[in-house]
């Protein structure tokens, strides 16, 4: 039986031949008022431009649609609906890069109290 070809993950953009680099996502929380999207900004550039792949970490937009937790709801500067659609722009350009998707626990609530995933 033949091994399968080791793949080095690396954090760099200058890399060796054969190696990958892997740009995780999460915990943006889109659409809550002290994200810094400067920085996710950054991020999305960086993967277009070096063809990184990416992993969805859960959280990419805040959606509080709830009094859980208290007050969160008020910290929010854009709708559900805003969040979703900037980020579904924001991430189409890179989505063929994608290497998936994982559910964080905004993505939970969201999807228990809307049917929405």
């Amino acid at each position: 039986m033949t091994r399968p070809k080791q793949i080095t993950i690396s954090p760099v953009v200058a890399r060796a031949e054969g190696s990958l680099l892997l740009i995780p996502l999460g915990d943006v929380h889109w659409g809550q008022r002290d994200t810094d999207r400067t920085t996710f900004l950054r991020s999305l550039d960086r993967i277009k431009t070096s063809g990184a792949w990416w992993l969805g970490m859960g959280d990419l937009v805040e959606c509080v649609v709830s009094m859980r937790p208290p007050g969160a709801i008020f910290e929010q500067d854009l709708t559900p609906d805003e969040q979703f659609g900037q980020v579904e722009q924001l991430l189409k350009p890179i989505a063929p890069q994608c290497l998936g998707l994982i559910e964080g626990n905004h993505d939970s609530r969201i999807r228990k109290a809307t049917g929405y995933n």
